[in-house]
């Protein structure tokens, strides 16, 4: 394929569309993390993890996974039934959870051994409705291939974080964190929402029975993907309660500041990157055509970048968060190192989930978060050694966990293909 040919494929052009918009949004918090890094310490960064470890653990799942059938549907009035059940199921788990939270806050409070947190602890139920509101809305935007309206609402998001996080912390709020990251959110939620009304998402009036009905026509998403996709979440951020409790919330912090300012940015990549191959597998499987295209495309992209993250991180980690983030953070730099093997596998082979769903396949995808989570638990058994080996415990586990899936999304795409061979 020539170089030419290669940038007006429909597949590129969309994605890097979207690609552009995460750039941008990644790049500014990026561009602000120097002023952040000295406006907050540590332990604050560690109080904002257990904040952000428990909402995305929930928010992924609160819409009973109905956000991941809106690409589905042959009529659009399907669709957005569809993305309306997901904000309605969404809006009561948050509710829920407000409820526990306050009956139960002392007795969480004190099991995560974070009583730092404090009242912090209720920006919880409406940052988690906020989030879990992304999901269907940005796949019903993308269905409708509104990449730019989605890109330009990343942005704001971003800028939005930054900007609110630095104001905060120049006031001397010590949460300027949690609350700065919550209203950037609110920035993007509510630009969706003009962007669904201008494209007149909300004129087709979608009855109540509409809605009861793609409940049922769709109700394998929450019978068999909301469990893998918990465990998945679970697994992936019950690091940050293990540093916590096994360590100190301060580790927490200098975790989950590799974590902000190196996985972050390759996972929002990698969404973007799930999120147009969604939905050019999504039709392609309607009409019962060929994966291969695309599956080697994403390949290419993903690995590419995959290996000169890694080179750059690997080698200069350690001296590039001290000149971009001071002194305070060398220990960030060091972790990075380390985190910087784990976290590209994981960006690499993530968006190969997408296939399993598409290809309805979820009782096969279950297989990998139960094995994440079982080698999650087991870093139990390295609480008291050094913390720097628990750490690569961590890094070799995920690699083992990734791989597994990897071969998984082949075998399944190897059977889809099978079954085109026979038609």
């Amino acid at each position: 394929m020539g170089i030419r040919k290669f940038f007006k494929n429909d597949f590129i052009k969309d994605f890097s569309t979207l690609f552009s918009g995460t750039l941008i949004a990644s790049a500014l918090p990026l561009l602000f993390s120097p002023i952040i890094s000295r406006l907050y310490t540590p332990e604050q960064f560690g109080v904002f993890a257990i904040v952000s470890a428990v909402v995305s653990s929930i928010s992924n799942v609160a819409g009973g996974r109905y956000e991941m059938a809106v690409m589905l549907p042959k009529k659009g009035s399907d669709s957005k039934a569809l993305v309306r059940l997901a904000a309605f199921i969404s809006l009561l788990i948050s509710l829920l959870i407000l409820l526990i939270i306050f009956l139960f806050k002392g007795d969480i409070l004190k099991l995560l051994n974070a009583e730092i947190l404090g009242n912090t602890i209720y920006i919880i139920p409406p940052l988690l409705w906020v989030m879990a509101l992304f999901k269907p809305f940005n796949y019903w935007l993308n269905r409708n291939r509104l990449y730019s309206k989605n890109a330009i609402a990343k942005v704001v998001q971003g800028g939005g974080i930054s900007i609110f996080t630095v104001l905060l912390g120049y006031w001397g709020l010590k949460d300027g964190l949690v609350f700065g990251y919550f209203s950037g959110w609110l920035a993007f939620i509510g630009l969706v929402l003009i962007f669904l009304s201008i494209s007149g998402f909300f004129k087709e009036k979608i009855s109540v029975d509409r809605i009861i009905r793609v409940a049922r026509t769709y109700k394998q998403f929450p019978r068999l993907n909301v469990l893998s996709t918990f465990l998945n979440d679970t697994a992936s951020h019950i690091i940050i309660f293990m540093i916590t409790i096994f360590f100190t919330v301060e580790q927490t912090g200098y975790y989950n500041f590799s974590r902000q300012y190196l996985f972050v940015p390759l996972s929002l990549l990698s969404m973007t990157l799930s999120n147009v191959y969604f939905q050019r597998i999504a039709h392609k499987i309607n009409t019962r055509e060929s994966l291969k295209n695309e599956f080697s495309t994403i390949i290419k992209i993903l690995l590419s970048i995959g290996i000169f993250v890694i080179l750059i991180i690997s080698t200069f980690g350690e001296d590039l968060f001290v000149f971009f983030f001071g002194e305070s953070w060398k220990r960030s730099g060091e972790l990075a190192t380390i985190l910087i093997f784990g976290f590209v596998f994981k960006f690499m082979i993530s968006p190969f989930g997408q296939l399993l769903i598409a290809l309805k396949r979820l009782k096969l995808a279950l297989i990998f978060p139960v094995l994440y989570v079982i080698l999650m638990l087991t870093l139990y058994f390295y609480r008291s050694v050094d913390f720097d080996l628990f750490i690569k415990m961590l890094v070799l586990f995920e690699v083992l966990a990734y791989s597994v899936y990897f071969v998984l999304t082949l075998y399944s795409l190897r059977e889809y293909e099978k079954g085109i061979l026979k038609r």
